[in-house]
C-alpha cells in the first residue's frame, strides 16, 4: 500500500498539514498565484512550489523551552534575533505573520502572539495585508531596539 500512496495525488488537506496552513490560507495562496487546480489535487513538487509562492518559512526549529515569563522572555528575544537575521524591515521585506509562529508549541504560540501585540503597540512591527496573507515587519528606525532586545 505505502508503494501505491507515492503515486497519488495530494488533496487540499494532505497540502495543508504538510504546510502547516489552515486549507483557506493554502488556497489563498493558490489563488493569489493564479495557480489553483480545478481538481484540487497537488503532487508533492505542489509542497514546495505552494511554499515559495506564499513565502512559507520554518522560523522555529529549536524554540526556546515552554513555560513562565524567562521563556516569553527568550522567544522575544529569539524574534528580535530572527527579524535581525532575515532582515525584515520595512514594507517590502515582511513575512507572512503564521511564519513567526510556525515550530512553536500551542503554549508558545500564545506567548508570541502576545509578545507581538506588545511590539505592535509600541511601534516596534507593523502590519500589513497582501494577498498571501497578513505580513509583518519590523519598521527601520526599530533596528536599534530589536538588537538590544535580541542580545537579552
Amino acid at each position: 500500500m505505502a508503494g501505491i500512496e507515492m503515486f497519488q495525488k495530494l488533496t487540499l488537506q494532505d497540502l495543508s498539514r504538510w504546510l502547516e496552513l489552515h486549507p483557506y490560507e493554502v488556497v489563498r495562496v493558490l489563488v493569489a498565484g493564479e495557480a489553483l487546480p480545478d481538481d484540487l489535487r497537488f503532487t508533492r513538487e505542489d509542497v514546495d512550489r505552494v511554499r515559495a509562492m506564499g513565502g512559507i518559512e520554518l522560523w522555529w526549529s529549536d524554540p526556546p523551552a515552554a513555560g513562565g515569563a524567562e521563556a516569553e522572555a527568550a522567544l522575544l528575544a529569539g524574534l528580535a534575533g530572527q527579524l535581525l537575521a532575515r532582515e525584515v524591515f520595512g514594507r517590502e521585506r515582511a513575512t507572512r505573520f503564521d511564519n513567526l509562529l510556525r515550530g512553536l508549541d500551542p503554549e508558545q504560540q500564545r506567548a508570541m502572539r502576545r509578545a507581538v501585540q506588545r511590539l505592535l503597540k509600541a511601534g516596534h512591527l507593523a502590519t500589513r495585508s497582501s494577498p498571501t496573507g497578513l505580513r509583518v515587519y519590523a519598521p527601520e528606525d526599530s533596528r536599534g531596539y530589536l538588537g538590544e532586545l535580541a542580545a537579552g
